[in-house]
């Protein structure tokens, strides 16, 4: 009998660590040029562009990916500091960073065609979404509607 109670908690544990979700010390860590291939890629997928427009949304994902490692390093060191950014700090950090977000999608208007933009947009209001609903996770039932508490 012991050796059953053994066997089912060996079992258990194992399938409880088999199905573990993968963090983020397991994702491969790319370098700016691959994930601005990879992303460039993907949407060259997703709306079907030429060979110029490919091109151009590559350099601007190059740019992007390089500027989102300055600002990860950024927020690096300013988490060493047990100091927090003041309110006028945090305004400008987000300031810049809308800034930042309504200069590439320009500058993807004027690589895209008119259809093609307002696809790109969106497929972005979509992965905005899902990104929220993965953040606010609400248990749901088999049915597929929200548990009540």
């Amino acid at each position: 009998m012991k050796s059953f109670i053994y066997i089912t908690i060996l079992l258990f544990s194992i399938s409880v660590f088999a199905q573990r979700p993968m963090s983020k010390k397991m994702k491969p860590n790319l370098s700016t040029e691959q994930q601005a291939e990879l992303q460039s890629k993907r949407i060259a997928l997703a709306l079907d562009l030429d060979s110029k427009q490919l091109a151009e949304v590559k350099a601007l994902q190059l740019e992007r990916a390089q500027e989102r490692l300055e600002n990860r390093k950024l927020r690096d060191t300013r988490r060493g500091t047990a100091e927090r950014p003041s309110q006028k700090e945090l305004f400008k950090i987000n300031n810049e960073r809308l800034d930042a977000q309504i200069r590439h999608q320009e500058k993807m208007k004027k690589i895209l065609t008119k259809e093609q933009y307002e696809m790109w947009k969106e497929i972005r209001i979509k992965q905005r979404l899902n990104r929220q609903n993965r953040q606010n996770k609400i248990p749901q039932n088999k049915g597929g509607h929200p548990r009540t508490f």
